[in-house]
């Protein structure tokens, strides 16, 4: 990519000087991006999640949504990478917010908040409890979400 930069010089009329950028050098920048959506996104995600009681599977679709913009408002250029960025965040979000909403749903049990009995919970457990209370169309919306998430980030 070549960008092309004017400036006035004292000494004549206006000068042309080509300036390259390297899109390859906003990729880490868009997967930082990419792990404070994913992180600000767990939150949203998981906290509708423990107060409604249900998985909410709609949200993959807004976190990829979410995440495939924020990527791409880095400026990282369209590429296997930037996609890989995305699904990574989608997945990170979308495991995080069922087992907290499985923690959530544990905790209620013996009178712990989602936070207290994360680290108690068993992944064997929190495996049951999402599997379980995610319906059809839930996971219909997680499936969705993982190919609208690959294809607005390539």
């Amino acid at each position: 990519m070549c960008i092309r930069v004017f400036y006035v010089n004292v000494h004549g009329p206006f000068v042309q000087h080509p300036v390259t950028v390297n899109p390859q050098g906003r990729a880490p920048l868009a997967g930082l991006m990419v792990l404070i959506g994913a992180l600000g996104m767990t939150a949203i995600w998981g906290t509708a999640a423990v107060m409604t009681g249900r998985p909410l599977g709609w949200l993959a679709l807004l976190t990829a949504a979410d995440l495939a913009l924020l990527a791409r408002l880095a400026g990282a250029p369209a590429s296997r990478t930037r996609a890989a960025y995305v699904l990574l965040g989608l997945t990170a979000t979308t495991v995080a917010s069922n087992f907290l909403l499985s923690a959530g749903m544990v905790g209620q049990q013996v009178g712990l908040s989602p936070l207290q009995s994360a680290p108690r919970l068993s992944l064997d457990l929190a495996w049951l409890l999402a599997v379980q209370s995610n319906g059809p169309l839930d996971m219909a919306a997680i499936a969705a979400a993982f190919g609208l998430a690959w294809w607005w980030a390539r």
